[in-house]
């Protein structure tokens, strides 16, 4: 099945972003490595534990990025993310809330250890945010909206993945269940 994720339009601070994606944002699917729009680093999407206490939301870590990779040197970039949480209808994964914007200089050998809100520049350490599940779903998946800066050397790029989600035993799932 292929979701399409609506791009955020604008970020707070983040003229660049709101510049690239247009006023109508960009569309992408979710589940497909091939949505990837202009020039995007090595990216890994975070595994969701789906055994977390509802009473501080599902908790989910920071993805792996990387600047691209352009020069024999190591380069450098400015990637951002937010999480996404998705719940069932009954029919379809509808958009239910979205985390943070987060941001942080990446190089091409190495992903952010501490990530800084784009809003308003605070350090957010490791970037993990919690998700609220809250409402009458019962079936939970996160994604992963990914962004890379343009630089000298590179146009902006963009993807949205799924995470990987782990059942409470340890076994890949693709949702969760509360």
């Amino acid at each position: 099945m292929k979701i399409h994720l609506s791009r955020v339009q604008r970020l707070i601070g983040a003229g660049v972003l709101a510049a690239t994606l247009g006023s109508s944002g960009a569309a992408f699917t979710a589940d497909s490595a091939e949505a990837a729009t202009g020039s995007v680093g090595y990216h890994t999407v975070g595994t969701v534990n789906c055994n977390p206490s509802l009473r501080y939301g599902i908790p989910v870590p920071a993805p792996k990025m990387r600047a691209v990779n352009t020069t024999t040197a190591t380069d450098r970039q400015t990637v951002a993310f937010r999480p996404v949480l998705w719940s069932w209808n009954g029919t379809s994964w509808v958009q239910f809330s979205a985390g943070m914007w987060l941001y942080a200089t990446a190089t091409d050998t190495a992903s952010p250890t501490t990530w800084y809100d784009l809003a308003t520049g605070r350090s957010m350490g490791s970037g993990g945010q919690s998700m609220m599940a809250t409402g009458s779903s019962r079936f939970w998946r996160v994604s992963y909206d990914f962004y890379w800066y343009p630089t000298t050397r590179v146009q902006a790029g963009s993807d949205s993945l799924w995470a990987t989600h782990t059942s409470p035993i340890g076994g890949v799932i693709s949702y969760c269940t509360y």
